[in-house]
């Protein structure tokens, strides 16, 4: 009879070996140990038996990325053909058959093993999903990419003063917030667990009104008060020109306008001609 772990359909073939094996009537299936990632030890298969001996054929094939992991961790000549599996990842969990084959026996008796691999979570990555201006509504996730079984994720909540208060939704991957505002603003928790372990996260929330766009702003008013200087210059220079212009003309009409002096000689004294008076 042969005994073939199924381990995985993509296999190879390792060489023949003779032992004596009984007869096998029964296949049962036990977990002796609790499995953690990267830890070793478990038995899938034991082979319970009837002491009836007899010698035969098996052959043992390894599947893809079982090699160099997998070994017989029973004694085969009594007939347990236990195996052990080292350095379990959660790409181990599945389900496990032990077949039992008798020739002359249909059909073929099959006992499962479902495999879980504990890993604890990894440390989540959270993140704020929407606009933090008031009024607003925003999505608080966080999500662990590592971990089984599944995390189950819890919220804790701190105001700016660092003071505890209640949130109406505290579980789950996603949380929602509406209509925030200033009272909004805080800390943010997140906590990933499994029964292996937990992780968690943090965020602050800062909710600012919804024209308070700094970068912005600072544009339009620098712009502005550059536009100001620059009226201002021009309105001066302009102002300046108009002064002289009208200076220039009024002193050119207060020369038109001012009477020219004439420089008048004395006449002679008026008499007759000829006329002498007297000594």
């Amino acid at each position: 009879m042969q005994f073939i772990p199924n381990l995985s359909h993509d296999t190879r073939q390792a060489p023949t070996r003779l032992f004596p094996l009984s007869w096998s009537c029964k296949c049962v299936l036990r977990i002796h140990h609790c499995i953690y990632c990267g830890l070793t030890s478990i038995k899938i298969c034991e082979i319970l038996r009837h002491f009836i001996k007899r010698y035969v054929y098996f052959e043992v094939y390894y599947g893809k990325g079982y090699e160099n992991r997998i070994q017989f961790s029973g004694d085969v000549n009594t007939g347990d053909i236990s195996i052990t599996i080292n350095a379990v990842t959660m790409e181990d969990n599945g389900t496990y058959a032990c077949s039992v084959r008798l020739r002359n026996d249909p059909p073929r008796q099959t006992a499962t093993l479902s495999l879980f691999v504990l890993v604890a979570p990894s440390k989540p990555e959270c993140n704020i999903l929407g606009t933090t201006e008031y009024g607003q509504t925003i999505n608080l996730t966080c999500i662990s990419h590592e971990g089984s079984p599944k995390p189950r994720y819890t919220w804790q909540s701190f105001n700016v003063q660092n003071e505890p208060r209640v949130l109406q939704t505290t579980e789950g991957e996603q949380i929602t917030l509406k209509n925030i505002s200033a009272d909004t603003s805080g800390f943010y928790i997140c906590t990933s667990t499994n029964i292996v372990g937990k992780e968690f996260c943090n965020m602050t929330v800062s909710v600012v009104p919804p024209s308070m766009n700094i970068a912005l702003y600072a544009g339009i008013i620098g712009g502005a008060v550059a536009a100001i200087i620059v009226i201002g210059i021009l309105a001066y220079c302009c102002c300046c020109r108009a002064d002289k212009d009208t200076d220039y003309e009024m002193t050119e009409r207060e020369d038109r306008h001012e009477p020219s002096k004439e420089i008048r000689r004395p006449m002679p004294s008026s008499g007759f001609a000829g006329t002498q008076t007297p000594l």
